[in-house]
Formats: C-alpha cells, sequence, structure tokens
C-alpha cells in the first residue's frame, strides 16, 4: 500500500497560476463564489431573454396582430465581415396601410440577430422579391412595427436550454456560496488541510454522495449545455454559404460532438430509469470509525428488491494525488483497499438486516488537502437484468486510532 501525500515542508505541486488561490480566507473564496456565479447567472439572462425568450413572447404576442395588405419595395442579405468571420442576416422592407396611413419598413420576422449561412437567408428573400404583393402583420400599439411572418425564430429553440444552463449553473454556485444550498454547490480554492474531527459521533444514518435525483440532474445540466452549443454551431456552421447546402467537411467534424451529445441524452433516459431502482439506507454505529475500530452495519431497503439478482456492500478506500509532471499537473486515483462486507444472491430475504465491519488499522485515514485526497466509501451495488444497476455509493469520515492505541 503506498500514499503520494504532500507534507508540509514539501515542494509544492500546484501548477503556477493557482497558488494565488491559497490564503483566501473563507469569506473571501465566498466572495468570489457569489461573483463568480452572478456572472454566470447574469449571462445566463441576457443571452436567454434577448435572444431566446424576447423573440418568443414577440412571438406569441402576434398571434392577435391584425393581417394588411403589403408590397415589398426592397429584399436583400445584409453581410458584415468582422475579425470571427462573415455574418449575415435578411434586410426586407415592405410598405403597408394601417388605419388610414402609409408606413414603409418592417421586418421578415423577430429574428434580427446576424448569423454565419448566407444560403438559408438568401432562400427567404427569394420567397420575397422586390413588387410582391403579400400580407403583414402590424402591431396594432405601434403600427411601426410590422413582420412578415410570425413563426417563433428557430435560434431561440436552441438558445433557450443553452442560456437556462448558464442560469442554473450561476443560481446554484451562488446560492452554495451563500450557504442556502449544500456547499457541495460552492466554489471551493484553496489547499488548506482540512482537520479530521476527533469526536466520537454515535449512531447516525449514511447519506449518499450523490442520490439519484442528484445524479439525474447533473447529467441532464451536462448534455443540455453540451447539446445547446453543439446545436449552436450545427444550426450556424453546417450550411455552406457559398455552395448554398451542407458543408459535409464541417457535418463531419462535429459528427463526434455530435455523438457525444447523443450519449448524453442516452445517459439522462439511463438515469432516469435508475430512479425507479430500489434503495438501502446504511446505518453505522460509529458514523466516524477510527482507524482498526469494529463497528455495526445496519440497512433497509425501499422499492422493487425483487428485480435485484446479486446485492453487495463493500467498503473502499481511494486516494488521489496532484503533482508536477514537467509542465503539466498530473491527477493520479488509486483503489488502495476493497473489501466485500456483505454480498447475497438472495436479496429478498435480507431487506433488512445488519453485520459488522472493522477499517484496517494499518491502512490511513480519511484526508483532504489541496493535492492529496484519502477517501473511504461504502459501495452499495446490485444488479437488475436489462435495467440500470443499483451503484451507490456512501462517503465515511475515517478518524485516525485513539492516541495510545497506534500499531508498533
Amino acid at each position: 500500500m503506498k500514499f503520494r501525500l504532500h507534507l508540509p515542508g514539501q515542494a509544492s505541486s500546484v501548477a503556477p497560476g493557482k497558488a494565488g488561490f491559497r490564503g483566501m480566507s473563507r469569506k473571501s473564496t465566498r466572495t468570489l463564489g457569489i461573483v463568480i456565479g452572478l456572472v454566470f447567472l447574469s449571462a445566463g439572462m441576457g443571452i436567454g431573454y434577448f435572444l431566446g425568450v424576447r423573440p418568443l413572447l414577440q412571438a406569441m404576442e402576434s398571434g392577435s396582430w391584425p393581417q394588411v395588405p403589403c408590397r415589398i419595395v426592397s429584399s436583400e442579405v445584409e453581410s458584415r465581415r468582422t475579425s470571427d468571420g462573415t455574418t449575415y442576416r435578411v434586410a426586407i422592407r415592405f410598405q403597408y396601410k394601417y388605419e388610414g396611413r402609409q408606413y414603409t419598413g418592417g421586418s421578415h420576422g423577430f429574428d434580427t440577430a446576424w448569423s454565419s449561412g448566407r444560403a438559408s437567408k438568401q432562400r427567404i428573400v427569394g420567397e420575397f422579391p422586390v413588387g410582391l404583393e403579400t400580407t403583414c402583420y402590424v402591431d396594432p400599439d405601434n403600427p411601426e412595427t410590422a413582420v412578415l411572418s410570425r413563426a417563433v425564430p428557430t435560434f431561440a429553440w436552441i438558445m433557450l436550454p443553452f442560456s437556462g444552463a448558464f442560469f442554473l449553473a450561476g443560481l446554484a454556485v451562488m446560492l452554495g456560496s451563500l450557504g442556502v444550498l449544500p456547499e457541495k454547490w460552492a466554489l471551493t480554492f484553496g489547499s488548506s488541510h482540512r482537520r479530521v474531527t476527533q469526536e466520537d459521533h454515535g449512531t447516525a444514518e449514511l447519506k449518499p454522495g450523490a442520490g439519484p435525483w442528484g445524479k439525474l440532474s447533473g447529467v441532464t445540466f451536462a448534455a443540455v449545455l453540451w447539446n445547446g452549443v453543439v446545436g449552436i454551431f450545427l444550426f450556424t456552421g453546417v450550411v455552406d454559404p457559398d455552395e448554398g447546402g451542407m458543408s459535409w467537411l464541417m457535418l463531419a467534424f462535429m459528427t463526434p460532438f455530435v455523438l457525444v451529445g447523443a450519449g448524453l441524452l442516452g445517459a439522462v433516459v439511463y438515469c432516469a430509469l435508475a430512479l425507479f431502482n430500489p434503495r438501502l439506507w446504511l446505518t453505522l454505529s460509529e458514523a466516524h470509525p477510527r482507524l482498526g475500530q469494529t463497528v455495526q452495519l445496519r440497512w433497509r431497503t425501499e422499492g422493487a428488491l425483487h428485480r435485484v439478482q446479486h446485492l453487495s456492500v463493500l467498503l473502499e478506500g481511494r486516494e488521489s494525488a496532484t503533482y508536477r509532471r514537467g509542465t503539466r499537473s498530473v491527477t493520479d486515483r488509486a483503489l488502495f483497499h476493497r473489501e466485500v462486507i456483505f454480498e447475497t444472491n438472495q436479496p429478498l430475504s435480507h431487506r433488512e438486516g445488519g453485520t459488522v465491519l472493522t477499517v484496517p488499522a494499518e491502512s490511513m485515514h480519511t484526508f483532504e488537502g489541496g493535492n492529496n485526497r484519502i477517501e473511504w466509501t461504502l459501495v452499495v451495488r446490485g444488479k437488475i437484468p436489462l435495467w440500470p444497476n443499483v451503484n451507490d455509493s456512501y462517503p465515511v469520515t475515517v478518524r485516525p486510532q485513539a492516541p495510545g492505541n497506534f500499531a508498533p
């Protein structure tokens, strides 16, 4: 068994640029977390409103706008060249009369943003040539506003989930830093060692590291964010503005990203199905056992345990160490202890039960530093045919041996 611990007095293994967070107080860390969360929240709100919510509300409101005759007076695709490339938008003007007054202006629809892809915009311009007699929809409260199409822009449907992911991430980080949500939602910086409690805790029910709803929420957030970004690139980059068709080179480049997005959607379905798995509630006679201590483990189950063919409970110890390798910061992870505490092929006979477990004396207690971490967990695994398996982890804080009880 080998532990790669970064002890005081040794050279730091934190990558350059990260050391600035070492001396931050808890108050400063919380403030920085609030600021970062606020930035993400504001970005999500701004992008979501101007590119998603506002076009959607305008399209919904235009459902009651009166329809009047109009004549196209100009129709073209405007272009704008920047350092990032050339973007385009549809520019159509028309004449119409509303309540006895003549107006000239209007737009094709509610999507007036600049974007790549000339061909799709050229097709719209081709549908509305100069001189065409058609109909438009006029805002009765502001007659100078009129559109030829009341449809919700496709871009709005893409931006709503994308901006929503930014908004939720920022809100979670901000509330976590404020202490409203659990601490795991807060941003933490620095590498100071967290002291392991020495007091007895007594009997307590363990909480899973990530419950089924937490797993589903995390995977759903990742899927929405990933597919939102990929969807934007597909929508704006797959159409070849010069050829007027699909850019097969871009499509080939985006295929791996699309496959990852499909995998994330599959993971969402997998986690959703896992919500219906049976759950085990674990209780330790001492929630914070010491190295070498023997404690009672009891469990009770809820749900369709008859679908589980094999059930096991394991005690695992894992180490992670971050260090420098050349110019890179590398993190190694290793499993240094695994012990089957309980297993059965007849789970129905063990809806409730108990056993004993002994934490290995010649091992390492729970440790959390900036570059090293020792974690102990109780892992529950259940095999279910043709269904997501049970795989839940329950963190356990393991204390050092009591003074005077160290092995020679």
